[in-house]
């Protein structure tokens, strides 16, 4: 309890003195008064009241401190009691509003993952090539897996032979023209398609052999467009050796791992990078670089080595190959990188 507190809860014990004294001096007098006599019976009887009143006043000064420090504690704790019973009713309140947004938040994760589920769900069925090829089933992959960032417009490339140094297939999807009929436009038919482009990659743009799988194609028809095509350009030998159920057994395996990578499941051996080509199982070119399955990118596409030299490589300084990589498939990845990273950087 402070200074102040303790002065305003003591008695003032000189004014009661003082009313005592001046009440009971008053009444004395009246009292003299009325037995002397010969006094008007008035002036008896105001200095009676006034006495009177006087020592009443000097008692509610003895009353007044106890009535106030019992007010005040009466109040303290009403105010005290108010104060608890408003923090228990807000921590109530919390309580109930944070148990709430709980059960919303695990609501949303519940949903967010029932809605994870279903689209890997989906996109699986869509990844899914099958033995039974055809135009549909191709398409979907290619488009899933594009638009998932797994592979990049220009498509994924994959080899197309059991060999190493064998043929590459690239598979990407391509706008193709309808019809430039006005009539078309206003049935809402459109002016172009999407279709499918098979190109064999030779790291020559100019001369590289490509057909296009239109959706009423069946796969050997487009293969066979394909191999002409191959013949035509001068790529005989590699039209002879070209295996179409391998390539598309590779494709479908690059897509796989591509998407896999993407939405960072158990068991992805790629980075999740945007897949370029795919070199042999396990081995893969990215947009970050050279990866190796269960060692992640063992050459980071800026020190690439390019043939002409390059700002991160300048002297095209190839990097060391480590003792357990197959140094054929080691070579081949070199030699591939090169037409995707001609500057040292990932294609745009």
């Amino acid at each position: 309890m402070s200074t102040d507190e303790s002065e305003k809860q003591r008695l003032r014990w000189g004014w009661i003195a003082l009313a005592a004294l001046v009440g009971g001096a008053a009444i004395g007098w009246g009292w003299w008064l009325s037995v002397r006599g010969g006094q008007p019976e008035y002036w008896p009887g105001v200095l009676a009241n006034l006495g009177t009143s006087v020592l009443l006043a000097g008692f509610l000064f003895l009353l007044e401190r106890r009535f106030v420090s019992e007010t005040g504690k009466v109040v303290q704790e009403a105010t005290s009691a108010a104060v608890a019973n408003a923090a228990r009713d807000a921590a109530a309140q919390t309580q109930a509003a944070t148990a709430s947004l709980v059960e919303r938040l695990s609501e949303l994760e519940h949903q967010l993952d029932v809605h994870r589920s279903q689209a890997a769900a989906d996109q699986d069925e869509r990844l899914s090539i099958g033995d039974e090829v055809s135009y549909e089933k191709v398409f979907e992959a290619i488009t899933v897996a594009e638009e998932m960032g797994a592979i990049i417009a220009r498509g994924v490339v994959v080899p197309a032979s059991g060999s190493l140094d064998g043929p590459r297939l690239s598979f990407s999807r391509q706008r193709t023209p309808v019809s430039n009929d006005s009539r078309d436009l206003i049935d809402g038919q459109g002016s172009e398609r999407y279709s499918i482009l098979l190109g064999l990659e030779t790291g020559d743009v100019w001369n590289s052999p490509a057909a296009n799988w239109s959706p009423e194609d069946s796969p050997s028809e487009a293969f066979v467009r394909l191999d002409k095509e191959m013949i035509r350009q001068g790529f005989g030998p590699d039209a002879k050796v070209l295996e179409p159920a391998v390539a598309l057994r590779n494709l479908s395996y690059a897509l796989k791992s591509a998407v896999a990578a993407r939405r960072s499941e158990d068991g992805a051996w790629l980075s999740g990078a945007s897949l370029l080509e795919v070199l042999a199982d396990g081995w893969a070119l990215t947009e970050r670089g050279l990866e190796v399955k269960g060692h992640g990118v063992v050459v980071d596409h800026r020190r690439w080595p390019p043939a002409t030299g390059g700002f991160w490589n300048p002297d095209g300084v190839p990097p060391t190959r480590p003792s357990e990589f197959d140094p054929a498939t080691w070579d081949v990845a070199l030699e591939h990188g090169h037409s995707w990273f001609p500057l040292g950087r990932p294609p745009f």
